[in-house]
């Protein structure tokens, strides 16, 4: 699995991330609106754009231009060495990433994650309040469904 470097040559702060971290920073700099799927995958395309608008991806820790990623391969980092969880950017275990070392998050975040709480709420459109989801009542497999706790909508 493909991960990047990031690098800041203000302040020296860098971080590793998955290549999807790497989409969404060229999405939220209003790049990236027409493309097609296939293309948004592609790796190689992804870099080359970043560097035609590096002055647009900006630090998150002192908030300067040129913060670029460099394509690093799990094969390249060091067994036992610590990374940081992408999550909450706590430094992830030595021992956790010598069992799991595709892991890219802490045991905290990938417990939340595994409940499928992401932060990201998704509200009624009649009421406006956040859904929740609740077993749908039947015989045989469980399933799920989201539900307003307010109004009864379903989502």
């Amino acid at each position: 699995m493909p991960y990047l470097r990031w690098h800041c040559p203000t302040c020296s702060h860098s971080e590793e991330t998955p290549q999807d971290v790497l989409y969404q920073r060229l999405r939220s700099a209003g790049l990236l609106r027409r493309v097609k799927a296939e293309v948004a995958k592609n790796l190689g395309y992804l870099l080359q754009l970043a560097a035609s608008v590096k002055e647009k991806l900006i630090c998150p820790s002192c908030g300067a231009g040129y913060y670029l990623p460099q394509p690093a391969m799990d094969e390249d980092a060091a067994w036992g060495n610590a990374r940081k969880c992408t999550g909450c950017q706590v430094l992830i275990s030595p021992e956790r990433l010598e069992v799991f070392p595709d892991t890219t998050l802490c045991p905290a975040c990938q417990q939340r994650v595994e409940k499928g709480d992401t932060g990201d709420a998704e509200y009624c459109s009649r009421c406006g309040t956040p859904m929740q989801v609740r077993q749908r009542r039947g015989r045989g497999i469980a399933a799920y469904e989201l539900a307003c706790p307010s109004c009864g909508g379903r989502g």
